[in-house]
């Protein structure tokens, strides 16, 4: 389990599978994280976080330290490990977007990947109508590499997927990663 200023990232839990769901079926997060038609999302969707959880990389649950109310989740995952390069991926739940938690989050498990699970390459796309979400990448010191342009169809026309990374040597130039402190101030 990690710590930041205000979050908990921890492990997923088979019981976060409601509220992610919840998300999923938020039409607004729904249309930001998948290339897919927003449609609804039944009880078979909960079996994808355990995949998630399970498979290479990183895959963290994000609570609120204040409440431990879960806001969202992040990922790192990675294909193929000689290659050193992970890609990112983060929902929040919407009430919880545009507080600088993703922020937050991102920033530690950046750091983390470079320092920890030595990470060359960190990458992610977004589509370029997410503007809240490209902001937070910027700060997280993202820089878009390319686009797929007119790939995704969302509200009725097609719109560019944008294709960010941050490298190793440029995060260290920018800023050090967070130190990861365990719970209850235990070092």
């Amino acid at each position: 389990m990690f710590e930041t200023e205000r979050l908990i990232l921890r492990a997923f839990q088979p019981s976060d599978g409601d509220v992610m769901l919840s998300f999923m079926n938020d039409p607004e997060i729904q249309a930001h994280t998948t290339a897919d038609a927003v449609v609804p999302r039944t009880e078979k969707w909960k079996e994808n976080p355990q995949k998630w959880a399970d498979a290479p990389g990183l895959f963290v649950i994000l609570e609120l330290k204040e409440t431990r109310e879960v806001i969202g989740h992040l990922s790192l995952s990675t294909s193929f490990s000689k290659n050193r390069d992970a890609t990112l991926g983060i929902t929040l739940g919407t009430k919880y977007a545009g507080q600088g938690y993703g922020t937050e989050a991102m920033r530690l498990v950046v750091g983390y990947g470079f320092r920890e699970l030595a990470f060359h390459r960190i990458q992610l796309s977004v589509n370029e109508t997410n503007e809240r979400a490209l902001a937070a990448y910027r700060k997280v010191v993202f820089v878009e590499e390319g686009r797929l342009r007119k790939s995704l169809w969302k509200g009725g026309k097609f719109v560019d997927r944008v294709l960010m990374g941050v490298l190793e040597e440029e995060w260290d130039a920018e800023r050090d990663c967070p130190r990861l402190r365990a719970p209850h101030g235990d070092p």
